[in-house]
C-alpha cells in the first residue's frame, strides 16, 4: 500500500510587484512635490550710535510706512499696492536714486518686505531702511 505524500513546496515571495509599487510611489512623490527656491534680500545694516543724525540726500524719495498696509509719500497716504506706480514716476530718470523707507511703530515685517518688493519692481536699487523710535525708548 502506497501512501500519498504531501509534497511541500518552498514558499517564495515574488519581489517584482513590490518593486513595481515602490517605483510607482517614488515617481508619484517626485512629480507631486514642490521644489522651493528662496530669494534673499541683501541688507547692509550700518551701526548708528544713539543720537547720531543720518544724512539723507535732498533728492531722495522718502516713504513712511504706516500700520495697516499704507504708506505716506509727499504728505499723501496710499495703499502699499500703489507704491510701484508712485515710485516708478519718481525714479524714471535716475534708477540709482536713493529711496528711504521709514518704518513707523506697529508696522510688521511683512508690510516692510512688500514695500521693498514694490520698490524693486519699479526699478529702485538704492533702498535704505530706518525706523522711528518711540519717545519713551530713548
Amino acid at each position: 500500500m502506497q501512501f500519498e505524500r504531501n509534497v511541500r513546496f518552498k514558499k517564495e515571495i515574488n519581489l517584482t510587484p513590490l518593486i513595481d509599487v515602490i517605483f510607482l510611489l517614488i515617481v508619484f512623490f517626485l512629480l507631486t512635490s514642490k521644489f522651493i527656491t528662496t530669494e534673499v534680500i541683501d541688507l547692509n545694516l550700518s551701526e548708528i550710535k544713539d543720537g547720531e543724525a543720518v544724512l539723507v540726500d535732498d533728492e531722495a524719495v522718502i516713504i513712511m510706512l504706516e500700520y495697516g498696509g499704507k504708506f505716506t509719500l509727499d504728505k499723501q497716504s496710499y495703499k502699499i499696492r500703489m507704491l510701484r506706480d508712485k515710485i516708478k514716476g519718481l525714479i524714471i530718470n535716475n534708477k540709482r536714486k536713493d529711496v528711504v523707507i521709514i518704518n513707523n511703530e506697529g508696522v510688521n515685517v511683512q508690510e516692510m518686505v512688500a514695500a521693498i518688493d514694490q520698490i524693486k519692481a519699479a526699478g529702485g536699487v538704492n533702498i535704505s531702511l530706518t525706523q522711528i523710535l518711540p519717545e519713551n525708548s530713548l
